[in-house]
């Protein structure tokens, strides 16, 4: 069984010789692997063990990249922020942050149908697909773009005082990503993966009605008009924090996928046992403490118990709930691959 049947086969909820694995990291790690083992990218992740090749689109591809006071397709000015182990990209200006309906109608959306930005996925396609799933990641995807453009506070407000700039705003929004998404599923690709973060470390950023309201029905159109493209897609959907109350509803949608299930905000035992004859479950492994800051130890017992209590039956891509960060060292995120690999196997 190579990667690409071992993951599908997992999403599709079925036994898989072993779990998949998926792992990403932040630049200055992956750059401390580079030189190592003389590997980048995808190269680099799948040789370590990723059964997944990925690469960005949208908004999402912003991330990383962005120079100090560069200004992206969407107006968003974005800003570099050094810290102890690295450097982040932060929102700087928003374009809309003053902006009324009028502007909205007026405004210049990008070019979905420009063949230059589908380049990358082609070859990654090329490259990598007869072996592995092929992911792509076009997160950000409704909520989170639209407050990059008007601000958090500004459009959490709209979303209670000014419903037509909201409507109209997530409308223009899906205007890129409805046609970018058709065009990708017609690509090879094996999975699109969405999302917006809709939650913090103990509730939801909104209340289930809201996120009904605004959000539910407009993800509906957009999986539904990708899955016309390519009815084999598989559509994960990211959110950090806590979600629970809306997972019922994502599943709904025709969501295949949950990413992260952040196990310091949710169950993921609960959500496995609520939900897991539906949607297959992608990370788990906690980045926030065991990661960066426990033992080797520790490690193995998180990998452990998640192999036991979500992994069982089939439905995993195991890997940790975020990028792993530059303070968490080479040796354990080769133990994280090697481990997983050796215990992981049905």
């Amino acid at each position: 069984m190579n990667s690409k049947e071992r993951t599908l086969k997992a999403i599709n909820l079925g036994i898989t010789d072993r779990v998949p694995i998926f792992v990403d990291m932040v630049p200055e790690l992956a750059e401390k692997f580079s030189k190592k083992y003389q590997l980048s990218g995808n190269d680099l992740l799948t040789y370590l063990g990723n059964d997944l090749a990925v690469c960005t689109f949208g908004v999402a591809s912003s991330f990383g990249v962005m120079k100090d006071g560069e200004i992206d397709e969407w107006g968003i000015k974005w800003k570099k922020i050094k810290h102890d182990k690295g450097f982040y990209n932060e929102i700087s200006e928003k374009p809309l942050k003053n902006s009324a309906i009028d502007d909205l109608i007026e405004m210049k959306i990008p070019d979905a149908t420009e063949e230059s930005r589908y380049e990358e996925i082609a070859d990654l396609v090329s490259e990598f697909g007869k072996e592995f799933a092929i992911m792509i990641d076009m997160s950000c995807t409704i909520f989170e773009l639209s407050w990059y453009m008007r601000g958090m506070d500004k459009l959490l407000i709209d979303m209670v005082q000014n419903s037509r700039f909201v409507d109209m705003l997530m409308d223009r929004i899906l205007e890129f990503y409805i046609p970018a998404g058709k065009i990708i599923a017609g690509m090879g690709v094996d999975i699109i993966w969405t999302g917006d973060d809709l939650g913090m470390q103990t509730g939801m950023l909104m209340s289930p009605d809201m996120f009904r309201r605004y959000i539910k029905e407009r993800y509906r159109l957009l999986i539904s008009e990708i899955k016309k493209s390519n009815k084999n897609i598989k559509i994960a959907f990211h959110s950090d924090g806590y979600i629970t109350p809306i997972i019922e509803d994502l599943i709904e949608v025709g969501v295949d996928i949950l990413n992260p299930v952040q196990p310091k905000c949710m169950d993921p035992k609960e959500i496995k046992d609520r939900f897991g004859d539906r949607l297959c479950f992608m990370g788990t492994i906690d980045e926030q403490e065991v990661l960066p800051f426990g033992s080797i130890e520790d490690l193995k017992k998180e990998i452990d118990i998640r192999l036991e209590t979500v992994g069982y039956n089939g439905g995993l891509i195991i890997g940790p709930t975020h990028n792993i960060q530059n303070d968490t060292s080479m040796e354990k995120v080769e133990f994280l691959f090697s481990y997983i690999k050796e215990k992981g196997k049905y």
